[in-house]
């Protein structure tokens, strides 16, 4: 086993990313990323007992060259002996910021289903440490809290990345000395996605300032997600001491609200949101000061507005969030 699998190796089983024996599904597109993981679970396959196969998302938008994706992933799952199930993207009329979202969406749905049927017990993606970089900046620019800047993680749920910490350039000089093939897609110099732009014109600026701006952002994103999930041990403590259950809401005491800092305020208001609407799309900070004007208000009468989807009530001494 060479140093660059013995590098993922020790990542792998430092953030416990898989057991020995463990069936695991690996998304592969044909790119070197993809590839790149896809060749290093073969040679991590007989020394930890794991049974592989491959997922491959046909989305169809590169017209014959999505065609070539196809056909050199099935090509490398022939080689290499190992399962491979196709799915195709059903393309709209989506705008392409929308488009990439959807895209996104639609990967990880296929992967999860999946998984599910055929009982895998970790989905493997290919990200790198390019990746973690692109998404922080991206996040940063959209104005995300500390959990979003802490960007991708090596383990979620069953997803796990073993290339996490990995740098483009690495990968590329592995496939080479090994002599594998991959698949470019065209689409990844498309300036007109923002991600895009990110990776073309903005990290090269600034690495002109940090040459290590990959690594530094990596180390960044590791220790914002310790600290996030020290943050959340502390809110659920406190959420569970002052928000009750209501039917179809949310009920808390005014003064239970007024006595909490407001930092704690805020994550309490999202928590809330997250737990009676399943997800946090659109909340934003302006739907938590609307929320904390009726908090302070000291005016007798009842009191309510409608945010996110969420109707917030004020009567006296009580607050009750309930779906509208």
């Amino acid at each position: 086993m060479g140093s660059f699998v013995k590098k993922i190796q020790n990542f792998a089983f430092h953030n416990q990313l898989f057991l020995r024996g463990e069936k695991i599904l690996i998304g592969i597109s044909g790119g070197p990323d993809s590839t790149c993981l896809s060749r290093v679970f073969l040679k991590l396959k007989e020394h930890h007992n794991l049974k592989l196969a491959l997922l491959h998302i046909n989305h169809g938008l590169r017209g014959e060259e999505s065609e070539k994706d196809e056909k050199f992933v099935r090509e490398f799952a022939k080689v290499n002996d190992l399962e491979l199930e196709v799915v195709r993207f059903e393309k709209g009329g989506d705008k392409k910021e929308n488009l990439e979202a959807k895209l996104r969406d639609f990967r990880y749905e296929q992967f999860e289903l999946f998984a599910k049927k055929e009982g895998f017990d970790r989905i493997a993606l290919a990200h790198n440490a390019d990746d973690q970089a692109e998404t922080f900046l991206m996040n940063l620019f959209r104005g995300s809290g500390t959990k979003g800047l802490s960007a991708m993680s090596p383990k979620r749920g069953k997803i796990i990345r073993p290339l996490l910490f990995i740098p483009k350039k690495e990968i590329l000089e592995w496939l080479k000395k090994i002599g594998q093939a991959y698949r470019t897609d065209e689409s990844n110099f498309d300036e007109s996605f923002f991600r895009n732009k990110i990776r073309h014109r903005l990290i090269p600026v600034l690495q002109e300032y940090s040459p290590k701006l990959r690594t530094r952002i990596f180390q960044l994103t590791n220790n914002l997600r310790d600290e996030s999930l020290v943050v959340e041990e502390i809110v659920e403590k406190k959420y569970n001491e002052i928000v009750r259950d209501k039917r179809d809401g949310r009920l808390v005491l005014v003064d239970d609200f007024r006595n909490c800092s407001m930092g704690m305020r805020k994550l309490i208001f999202r928590r809330i949101f997250k737990d009676i609407k399943g997800e946090l799309k659109n909340v934003s900070n302006n739907n938590f000061f609307e929320f904390n004007k009726i908090l302070e208000s000291d005016k007798a009468k009842s009191q309510s507005c409608v945010t996110s989807g969420v109707i917030i009530e004020r009567k006296g001494k009580k607050i009750t969030f309930q779906i509208n």
